[in-house]
């Protein structure tokens, strides 16, 4: 009896076992068919989706423990009966049998109604998913098609706001040439009757100038007359002939000049009291005439403000000029190198050089700490930064033609010229150097200015500074000339302004040229032209 109620036992817990298996199979393949349905759903919903199949799982895996755990008291409870009531087995048997017979029904409706209740929570399940994915759906959609349209809305809004931004802009534009150009017109017929005005003053105030040293000239000569002592004609010497004094002598002592608001006649209001000479006689008197002419000289040059000045450099090939605060940076094209420069008691000193092997250096412009070369060599455009005592290369554009010669930038542009083509380029400083206009001239630019009031350049071939109007063809309206430039052949390779001073590089000469504007010639614009 016991054997046949432990093979029961045994059967019974095999069947168990195998139906918990095909279940736990079962549930395995319908949790794959459902991560696989869950995986194609949409990313924004896959942790939701994870988080219900775990709940899911660990609902499934506690009622399977409460089933194991019922099972296992059943089967302890079964053997516990077994060992404590062998007596009661003979008895047990009709009821094992209904008791089996029962927990085979209850097992069989139990596995029935689990079976219902999971299909019943998988249709409501699939049908909650398929209800959320549509929603979901539907909803992105929407979402898409209301950024789309407000996406087409803005770019509409964008480009009419650019074509009155770009309308705006070149009426702007328009009216400020035209303001400008009216400016400038206004202001360069005052400068005209200014210059004129100047240039009348100044031949009066030589004229009265001269007009005062030939009047102190008489004066003296006749003071110097009266003091010779008399001598017998016949015993007096021959006298020496009068010899050019010496600008570059010792400057002798200074002869105040009368006023030249007062009457041009030296004998109502010079009085010059002289010591009779003894022998040497005839030197005092030609010492006083050089001192006479000289301080005339010295008066003269002082009130018209200095001559200028040459400035040996330790280069001979300069290429291109810039001022700034105080420093004068030089770039010569033979040494590859960047000069920076400094005054010293009126001289030009060496301060820093700056390298730039296998660069062909034509202009030079700086712009808040950035210097901008041209490379006749490469065709470029270069952008170079000082950074601890050495210049870096940061970009590089390619020149807008073939032989760029010069560059400048005036605060807000940055301006190139070109040798073959003859054109001027004024370019935005961004990443791109863009070309805002372009400017046809007809000289070969190797230096170029600008201002307010005045656009400059120089002609390295003619050697001739041009001065332009600010409008739209930079219109040429003055051509200066310095008559010293036309000694030797060589031509003009650097051109820079410094307030009313002119600075000046010939190629193949060591020495910087410093002449005031006053020093230059106007020349015809048409016999200037090449």
């Amino acid at each position: 009896m016991r054997e046949t109620l432990a093979e029961q036992v045994k059967l019974h817990r095999r069947q168990l076992q195998e139906s918990l298996s095909e279940e736990q199979n079962l549930r395995k393949e319908e949790s794959e068919r459902m991560r696989e349905t869950l995986a194609e759903q949409a990313n924004l919903h896959k942790r939701q989706r994870q988080e219900s199949l775990s709940e899911e799982q660990n609902l499934r895996k506690d009622e399977n423990e409460r089933m194991r755990e019922t099972l296992r008291r059943q089967v302890e409870a079964a053997r516990l009966r077994e060992e404590t009531h062998d007596f009661e087995i003979r008895e047990l048997e009709s009821r094992t049998k209904r008791e089996k017979e029962k927990l085979r029904e209850e097992f069989a409706r139990e596995k029935s109604r689990l079976e219902s209740s999971l299909k019943a929570a998988e249709i409501r399940r699939d049908g909650d998913l398929r209800d959320i994915r549509q929603e979901l759906e539907s909803e992105v959609h929407t979402k898409e098609r209301d950024h789309k349209q407000a996406v087409a809305d803005l770019e509409e809004k964008i480009r009419a706001l650019q074509a009155r931004f770009e309308k705006g802009l070149g009426e702007l534009r328009k009216k400020q040439t035209t303001l400008r150009e009216e400016e400038l017109v206004k202001r360069e017929q005052a400068v005209h009757e200014l210059e004129s005005f100047f240039k009348d003053a100044q031949r009066k105030r030589r004229a009265e100038t001269s007009d005062q040293l030939d009047a102190m000239h008489r004066h003296y000569q006749k003071a110097l007359e009266s003091a010779e002592p008399k001598t017998d004609p016949k015993t007096r010497p021959a006298p020496i002939p009068p010899q050019p004094a010496l600008v570059q002598a010792s400057v002798p002592p200074r002869i105040d000049q009368p006023s030249p608001a007062k009457s041009t006649k030296p004998d109502e209001d010079l009085t010059v009291e002289i010591q009779k000479p003894a022998r040497n006689g005839r030197w005092v008197k030609f010492a006083i005439l050089a001192a006479v002419v000289l301080g005339g000289l010295l008066a003269l040059q002082q009130w018209q403000g200095g001559a200028g000045r040459d400035h040996p450099v330790p280069f001979s090939h300069p290429a291109a000029l810039v001022w700034e605060n105080g420093s004068l940076w030089v770039a010569d094209w033979k040494e590859q190198t960047v000069f920076r420069m400094r005054m010293d008691g009126g001289r030009v000193v060496e301060d820093a050089r700056f390298s730039m092997p296998k660069t062909h250096i034509t202009g030079m412009a700086l712009a808040e700490g950035i210097l901008y070369i041209s490379d006749s060599w490469s065709h470029t455009l270069q952008r170079w930064r000082l950074d601890r005592g050495r210049l870096l290369l940061e970009k590089t554009w390619p020149s807008p033609g073939p032989n760029p010669a010069a560059l400048y930038f005036d605060g807000m542009h940055l301006w190139s010229a070109d040798l073959t083509e003859r054109r001027l380029y004024r370019h935005l400083v961004d990443d791109a150097l863009t070309i805002l206009d372009s400017y046809p001239i007809d000289h070969a630019a190797i230096g170029l200015f600008a201002d307010k009031e005045r656009f400059w350049s120089a002609d390295a071939d003619n050697r001739i500074v041009f001065r332009h109007r600010w409008d739209r063809r930079l219109t040429p309206i003055r051509a200066l000339h310095l008559p010293e430039l036309e000694n030797g052949k060589s031509p003009l390779s650097a051109f820079t302004l410094r307030g009313k001073s002119v600075w000046l590089g010939r190629d193949g000469s060591n020495v910087l040229i410093e002449r005031p504007l006053w020093r230059f010639e106007e020349k015809s614009l048409k016999a200037s032209r090449p």
